[in-house]
């Protein structure tokens, strides 16, 4: 299991992605599922753009396709970690799930 602490309130969450063996694993499994939806556009000033539908805000722009994707990538594992933060639900994606579980605290 992977436990960790979310904002100051100092509560323990436990995060869930299907196995516990697999978490991790499976966190960039979601990950890399999210990306190869992602949907990618040459700009007219020859820079690249890129979002990835049903993830509202997850967007990148670069010079390059590959510098695009870099940002995309990034951009999503940033937005995952706001995510579970504020508690805000998470898209499923093709039947990957994250979500948190708050754990009674002795």
């Amino acid at each position: 299991m992977l436990y960790f602490f979310l904002g100051y309130d100092r509560l323990i969450y436990k995060l869930s992605v299907l196995k516990e063996k697999r978490m991790i694993a499976m966190i960039i499994e979601y990950c890399q599922k999210a990306l190869e939806k992602a949907e990618y556009k040459k700009l007219e000033d020859g820079t690249w753009y890129a979002e990835i539908p049903g993830f509202r805000g997850i967007w990148s722009n670069g010079p390059s396709v590959e510098e695009c994707r870099k940002e995309l990538i990034t951009v999503l594992e940033e937005w995952i970690i706001l995510k579970l933060r504020d508690k805000d639900p998470i898209p499923e994606v093709d039947g990957l799930k994250v979500e948190i579980k708050e754990l009674a605290v002795a």
